[in-house]
This record gives C-alpha cells, sequence and structure tokens, in this order.
C-alpha cells in the first residue's frame, strides 16, 4: 500500500514539474488558478453582503462594510492581473463558494429571532472563509513567484491580506 501511494505522489510531482517547466501550460495553470479566486472574490462580496443584511450587531455592520471595500479592492487587482496577461477577467465557478452562500443562508433561516447566535455564527464563517482565501492566494502567489514578475506577486500579497482577521474576536 505504501509504494502505490509513493507512485500516486511521485507521479503528481512528475505531472506538476511537466506543468512547470512548460511555459504555456504554466501560464494556463496559473490562469486558471486566478480565475477561481476571481470567483472566490467576486461571490464573496455577496456572501459579505448578505451577512451586512442579517446582521444585528453595529459593530459587526461597520466591520462587514469594511470588508466589502477591502474585497472590492481585492476584485480589481485580480482584474489588473488578467489584464496584464492580456485577457478579459474570467471566473471559474467554485464548490467550495457555493457551499459558504449556502451555509450563510441556512445560518440566515435557523437563526431569526436570535441576533447574538447569528452574529456569532456570521464570525465562524467569516473565519472559515479568510482561511481558505489565504491558502488559495499562498498557493498562487507560490506560483506567481515562478514566473518573476515583481508586480503580479505585489498585486496578489495586497489580496492575501486582510486587515478583518485582525477585528474581530
Amino acid at each position: 500500500m505504501v509504494s502505490v501511494s509513493q507512485a500516486f505522489f511521485t507521479t503528481m510531482d512528475r505531472d506538476v514539474e511537466e506543468v512547470l517547466n512548460e511555459p504555456d501550460q504554466f501560464l494556463n495553470f496559473l490562469v486558471n488558478e486566478l480565475k477561481d479566486l476571481f470567483w472566490f472574490e467576486k461571490n464573496f462580496l455577496k456572501v459579505i453582503s448578505r451577512m451586512q443584511k442579517a446582521s444585528t450587531s453595529k459593530k459587526l455592520n461597520y466591520l462587514l462594510a469594511e470588508f466589502l471595500a477591502e474585497a472590492s479592492l481585492n476584485v480589481v487587482r485580480l482584474e489588473q492581473i488578467f489584464m496584464f496577461f492580456g485577457q478579459l477577467p474570467k471566473a471559474n465557478k467554485s464548490n467550495l463558494q457555493e457551499e459558504f452562500l449556502s451555509d450563510i443562508n441556512n445560518i440566515i433561516l435557523e437563526t431569526k429571532g436570535d441576533g447574538l447566535l447569528r452574529d456569532n455564527a456570521f464570525y465562524w464563517m467569516i473565519n472559515k472563509m479568510n482561511k481558505f482565501k489565504a491558502s488559495s492566494y499562498h498557493a498562487v502567489i507560490e506560483l506567481a513567484v515562478q514566473l518573476g514578475n515583481d508586480e503580479i506577486i505585489i498585486l496578489l500579497e495586497e489580496n492575501k491580506k486582510s486587515r478583518f482577521t485582525e477585528t474581530y474576536p
């Protein structure tokens, strides 16, 4: 069993190395990853908007408004990266992001009349989404480093940062 697992990962490593060594495949791989992030950021705006409308806490509403502004800037930065590659911004649909949207809708439906529970659930969801976002950006930044373009790396690093994670419990 161990040899099968080792063979699988050796094959996967070789496939990744082949992609990294062929410029066209590498760029296609990087652009596809950017499309995933673009979809995430665009739909993140929807998720945060829904939370803001359903939140009962003024502090949470204020933080969500700031987070909407931050997410909007992230979308603009990703659009700039697509322009660098000579492409129109496009998004790949993400099942995980759809799950986030579904979870938010469920929280809203299941916490009617209990604002404290709803707001705490929103904090929990934001934490969950931010962890996903940070790991996704980390992976794409590593690819961008391979490309060697400092402008793209800087834009991705800016998107990876989130002031919001530092301000809520």
